[in-house]
């Protein structure tokens, strides 16, 4: 059994495969595919909550895009039951089929086999349903609307929309897409796996680090603006920030809408708030209260992170500076040929990144 374990070391990719079932998890395939299920990740991390806020679930080119990603993070869920790990307790790497399973099945298989279910499908078919005449086809509606409705006296009855606490409509097919975006946990596994490489394209981390800055405070903006947009769209209420005057002669507008609450919510989360775009409802105050409390926070500490690298940067370029003060004035001093002065500067040069 001790022989069985040693042999799979000198194994990789496909002769790893071929002689024990298992995917060499650091093996030029496994990689690129790991490579491209993060660059869809970076995709549905901007593009599910704008669907889901913005866009109505039909039978259209979105719908089909969605199954076939849904078909990508199926065929990464069946790699998962036979890619190797490394075990950090005893500080192997792991070969066993069973334990390769069952490792899956106790972490992320839960995680990544809701977050494959096509709930906007119960949307669509929900829709549907309601345009069928009779008791059948609404009663069908409700059920797949999946919730209760509450009087002034709180108890639970059918009604159009799903769940409605005061005058809060939860459309519980709708707001479950959300759900999708667990898939994002799979990104933090894979920056975990992919530690490496940013040591290996010798990457400044400094830059690194303002990229992340970056793009953490444009995707956090992206994300406030789809549950502001929410907000607006799950509250039963005939006025709100994007119709303050009723609905009368409001005309939708995805793309209108959508920079609409994207301005909001970058006016929030930078703290200047002209206030051009208000709370109206009680359940918009309630949020806005949230979104500035937690914008806050993230702009203040972006801001306090993007000082450190540059006073990091800073550091660098003052010693560079130095040094070349100091070499200029020690060889001046030993009246070092000029040629030779300009060569030792650029051989000094390039020792600093």
């Amino acid at each position: 059994m001790e022989e069985y374990k040693t042999k799979p070391n000198a194994l990789f990719g496909q002769a790893l495969w071929m002689q024990f079932g298992v995917i060499d998890a650091k093996g030029k395939e496994k990689m690129r595919w790991d490579k491209g299920m993060m660059y869809l990740l970076m995709f549905l991390g901007i593009f599910t909550p704008f669907e889901v806020a913005f866009l109505t679930p039909k039978l259209d080119h979105y719908f089909y895009l969605n199954r076939l990603f849904d078909l990508l993070f199926l065929i990464d869920m069946v790699l998962s039951f036979l890619v190797n790990y490394h075990d950090p307790e005893e500080n192997k790497v792991v070969y066993d089929n069973k334990k390769i399973v069952q490792r899956y099945l106790g972490g992320w298989f839960a995680v990544d086999l809701i977050s494959i279910l096509p709930f906007d499908i119960l949307v669509i078919y929900k829709a549907e349903y309601k345009k069928m005449r009779g008791v059948h086809g609404k009663l069908i509606a409700h059920v797949l609307a999946l919730g209760f409705d509450q009087s002034a006296k709180y108890t639970p009855v059918i009604a159009r929309g799903g769940v409605s606490v005061s005058n809060v409509r939860f459309n519980n097919p709708q707001v479950m897409r959300l759900i999708k975006l667990l898939r994002l946990g799979k990104a933090s596994r894979l920056i975990k796996e992919e530690d490496g490489d940013v040591a290996e394209a010798a990457m400044d981390y400094n830059i690194l680090n303002l990229i992340m800055f970056i793009v953490m405070i444009v995707l956090f903006s992206h994300w406030m603006a789809c549950v502001w947009m929410l907000v607006a769209t799950m509250e039963d209420s005939p006025k709100n920030w994007l119709h303050p005057n009723g609905e009368e002669g409001y005309v939708e507008d995805v793309y209108r809408d959508y920079f609409a609450s994207l301005y909001f919510s970058v006016m929030t989360v930078t703290t200047i708030g002209y206030g051009d775009i208000v709370p109206v409802t009680t359940i918009e105050r309630i949020f806005d209260i949230i979104a500035m409390l937690f914008g806050g926070l993230i702009f203040g500490y972006i801001i306090g992170a993007v000082g450190n690298v540059v006073q990091q940067r800073s550091a660098k370029e003052n010693e560079y500076y130095t040094s070349m003060s100091n070499l200029a004035t020690f060889t001046k001093e030993l009246k070092i040929p000029l040629s030779l002065q300009a060569e030792i500067q650029r051989h000094v040069t390039q020792l600093y990144p």
